[in-house]
């Protein structure tokens, strides 16, 4: 009797371990079917100039999480090189031209990225990091006129840059007030069909508006009442020859402008709203609907407003446990109404198409 006992407690201790086991191997198998079964997305990646479906298995964590409500997503990427390493250190702007193609700044490498914007096949790659008359120290911002022109806002240089579309230097253009030249920190840069550029300066703290030589003809100073609001603007758009568009950072402001520089609406991080709330916006763009994307850093989305300032939805990528697959510093879109947008947190340029987003 008493053999049966203890035979007996042993097999009970046995099944208890066999269970530990089997409940340990359970969890881990779980925790591993929540990384790698999250919401898929699927997602592209630009190899040899040719977009190739890859299976998103493959490249968590970037392929699953949500935009708004839709749960599944179809969208293309430019991060790796066709000889398999990463082409960006650390994209910071870019901008479409007429003839539909995209191209990046690398603020680190100092050098400009050319993309065809349909393919996204890399069509070509220029320019050198430094302090010499064709090279740039530190660019932050990056425009394309109806000229064939490429514009460089260079912040340490206190200067505009200027380069064919081939990478080959044209003009420095040093903004100049009454014949004497002023010392600028750009921050952002746009320009307009008649070749006008906008120049967020943080110097001044306002947009010189100056013409195609660089005189300055006109300054929008950003005031509240007589005093001048300290600010940070890292993104502007012209919108329809009309309306300038302008993303503030530190103080979580997108506004509007005339382009004689009349104040026409202010989105404000002071909004009642939760859902308003911007937090560190860097880059702003309007939709063929004349709707506000906002690229929302600080909360890793796309806030969208309509043209009154009020909410409309956000676009967020995240998994399942609520973690952030994008932040956003940098949007665009195509004639056809595609997204194209900066992700920082992979180094990465994301193009969402028309019909996911509207």
């Amino acid at each position: 009797m008493l053999y049966d006992t203890f035979s007996e407690g042993i097999w009970i201790r046995r099944m208890n371990k066999r269970c530990i086991i089997l409940g340990v191997l359970i969890m881990l198998v779980s925790g591993l079917l929540a990384t790698f079964a999250i919401e898929i997305v699927v997602l592209s990646e630009t190899k040899y100039g040719k977009p190739v479906q890859t299976p998103a298995q493959s490249i968590i964590p970037e392929a699953g999480g949500k935009i708004g409500t839709v749960r599944s997503l179809s969208f293309f990427e430019i991060r790796l090189h066709p000889d398999g390493g990463k082409i960006f250190s650390d994209p910071i702007d870019f901008a479409l031209d007429t003839r539909g193609r995209l191209y990046v700044l690398d603020k680190w490498k100092g050098r400009v990225f050319v993309f065809e914007a349909v393919s996204l096949r890399l069509l070509t790659s220029w320019g050198k990091k430094g302090r010499g008359e064709t090279e740039l120290a530190q660019p932050l911002s990056l425009a394309v006129n109806n000229l064939g022109e490429v514009l460089l806002a260079d912040y340490s240089q206190h200067l505009i840059k200027v380069y064919r579309k081939d990478g080959k230097f044209v003009r420095t253009i040093v903004p100049r007030f009454e014949g004497k030249p002023l010392k600028i920190l750009p921050t952002a840069i746009a320009v307009d069909s008649r070749a006008n550029i906008y120049v967020a300066d943080e110097n001044t703290h306002s947009i010189l508006v100056l013409d195609f030589k660089g005189k300055v003809m006109n300054r929008i100073a950003v005031k509240e009442g007589e005093r001048k609001i300290p600010q940070s603007i890292k993104g502007m758009a012209v919108v329809d020859d009309l309306y300038l568009y302008t993303a503030d950072a530190e103080r979580g402001e997108i506004r509007k402008f005339t382009l004689t520089g009349k104040p026409l609406l202010t989105i404000s991080s002071k909004s009642k709203s939760e859902k308003a709330y911007l937090k560190f916006p860097l880059g702003v763009a309007i939709s063929k609907k004349k709707k506000i994307y906002v690229a929302d850093s600080g909360h890793f989305r796309i806030a969208v407003f309509d043209q009154d300032g009020n909410f409309v939805k956000e676009l967020k990528w995240q998994d399942r446990r609520h973690q952030p697959l994008v932040e956003p510093i940098k949007l665009t879109f195509d004639r056809k109404g595609n997204l194209f947008l900066i992700d920082r947190r992979y180094r990465r340029i994301l193009k969402i198409p028309s019909h996911y987003i509207n």
